[in-house]
């Protein structure tokens, strides 16, 4: 397994240092800070001519993106003697902004997993805890359990989706929602200003629902995103609604989030962009279309899609929930084996291997 905050001095530089000479390669520490302030690299003594940007922590916006890229693109322009080969590694998959970005710069794109490997690191170990509840042991009671945190920026999916799932009265599940966004500090009122005019009542719709919802448990550390908890909301829950931190635009970009349904031995729904969970099945995990209707991941138009997830979710609403969370046991079985005992590992090792071999082919000189 790979230790994920050495991932770029014991497994990219070692490699890039040994198998592409005369590269530099450029990375943001600490993990999450995007900035270039933020930029760190490593490089061999001598002269250089390739450059290298692992960007594969954060969505990529090119607003964002550019100025990193320029002040990357301005030092090697001063540093470097010949061709000047420049290449990012991202963690989005199918990505038009990475397209867009490498058309731009002249770069060339290298994808792999990120946050995979992210997710392996920070949820390992769970499976020799006692503080999930067995799966044959559960009482489901709710239908599903949606953890919301960070509404507001680039996260517009969760506003749109939190408006639907009050539109349908299911916000008695298991369901967490700020009223202050703990990343912008702007109101959802403020934050779902540009939605009015697709949903006039969106913030009638908030006012009803007397904002903020919580589960009642101590404040959410800063460490949140790399432990399991809310073990009693999932013991009682159908399935989890996955808030993915990327919603919109043509790509694909999971985090660790997709994989705590999977290590609390839960179903689940994804409130992504089209075409993930097509995207984690190439990964060997399986989903539920067996059980219930996935068509939603096919759905191209971005709010419609979080309107087609809340459909389903009210669809659910009237089931026998513990038979049909006893119909998805086989499913929820296999991705917690396929995490845990290294079949999702495996892939994402021969993923990498690929990956920087195909480095070494591009950007060797």
């Amino acid at each position: 397994m790979i230790r994920i905050e050495e991932i770029y001095a014991n497994t990219f530089w070692s490699y890039i240092r040994r198998h592409v000479p005369r590269t530099r390669f450029w990375f943001l520490d600490p993990p999450g800070y995007v900035g270039v302030e933020y930029l760190r690299s490593y490089a061999s003594s001598g002269v250089e001519y390739n450059y290298l940007l692992a960007f594969d922590q954060e969505p990529l916006e090119l607003s964002r993106l550019l100025p990193i890229t320029n002040h990357i693109c301005e030092f090697e322009n001063v540093t470097t003697t010949g061709p000047g080969l420049g290449g990012i590694i991202t963690s989005e998959y199918n990505s038009n902004t990475v397209r867009r970005l490498c058309q731009i710069l002249g770069w060339h794109s290298f994808y792999y997993f990120y946050n995979g490997w992210v997710a392996l690191d920070w949820f390992r170990g769970y499976n020799r805890t006692f503080v999930i509840e067995p799966f044959d042991s559960r009482q489901i009671t709710k239908t599903f359990l949606s953890p919301n945190r960070i509404v507001a920026g680039e996260r517009s999916h969760r506003l749109v989706l939190m408006y639907n799932l009050l539109k349908r009265d299911l916000a008695h599940n298991h369901v967490s929602f700020p009223l202050i966004c703990p990343a912008e500090n702007i109101s959802v009122y403020h934050a779902s200003e540009q939605l009015r005019s697709m949903y006039p009542d969106i913030h009638q719709v908030f006012e009803s629902a007397g904002l903020p919802l919580s589960f009642n448990e101590p404040e959410v550390p800063s460490f949140a995103s790399a432990r399991l908890d809310l073990h009693e909301q999932a013991s009682e829950s159908l399935l989890y609604v996955i808030n993915e931190t990327v919603g919109t635009g043509q790509r694909q970009h999971l985090t660790e989030k997709t994989f705590k349904p999977i290590c609390l031995q839960m179903p689940f729904v994804m409130a992504s962009t089209a075409h993930s969970l097509s995207y984690l099945r190439q990964y060997g995990f399986q989903t539920f279309d067996s059980v219930w209707d996935e068509s939603y991941d096919n759905e191209l138009d971005d709010f419609k899609r979080m309107e087609k997830v809340s459909d389903l979710l009210l669809s659910l609403e009237g089931v026998d929930k513990g038979r049909l969370f006893k119909q998805c046991k086989d499913i929820v079985m296999h991705n917690y084996n396929h995490f845990y005992n290294g079949g999702f590992e495996n892939i994402l090792w021969q993923e990498l291997e690929q990956m920087l071999d195909d480095i070494r082919t591009k950007l060797f000189v």
